[in-house]
């Protein structure tokens, strides 16, 4: 997607979408494992059409959408940070690993590599942010008035922090 030279190109995940759905029901489809903006400047139809085609080859699952619908998607996009403060219960969104940044053609490689510490702490977390840049946001559910959780935010941030590290 980047050598298409994407203005935008933002990631939500799963958690992401389930939690959008509930903030707001009809937005988007809690059903997907993930969702990418992709955005585009211009408006010479040839080298939409062209890069559309591009994106699809790249997934099959590709949905060009009409600029009156620019705003709606953009406002779930927004609309991240504000659910996650409104999500129930004791675990809270958290920011102990909440922002990592290297080379965008990394991101797969981190995403992957959050993905099995959460696992390994049988931690939930929503996973978002920025492709493009290579800024990608781990918001953890954590209840820092836990003395288990606090441990576990603190062991998160270590092996997070090794996993940054190791992807320079």
């Amino acid at each position: 997607m980047l050598a298409l030279e994407p203005t935008a190109l933002e990631l939500m995940d799963d958690t992401v979408l389930r939690m959008l759905a509930a903030y707001e029901p009809g937005l988007v489809s809690a059903e997907r494992e993930a969702i990418v903006l992709c955005e585009f400047d211009g408006n010479d139809s040839k080298v939409l059409a062209a890069r559309a085609r591009a994106l699809k080859k790249i997934s099959a699952d590709v949905r060009i959408v009409p600029e009156k619908q620019y705003d709606r998607l953009w406002g779930l996009r927004r609309a991240v940070s504000p659910a996650l403060e409104r999500m129930p219960g004791k675990r809270r969104s958290t920011r102990v690993v909440e922002d990592a940044g290297f080379e965008p053609v990394r991101v797969s490689d981190y995403i992957r590599g959050v993905k099995k510490i959460l696992r390994t702490h049988r931690i939930r977390a929503a996973i978002f942010g920025h492709l493009g840049s290579g800024n990608i946001h781990v918001n953890v559910f954590l209840d820092l008035g836990d003395p288990r959780d606090l441990e576990t935010a603190q062991t998160l941030t270590f092996e997070v922090s090794e996993l940054v590290r190791s992807l320079h």
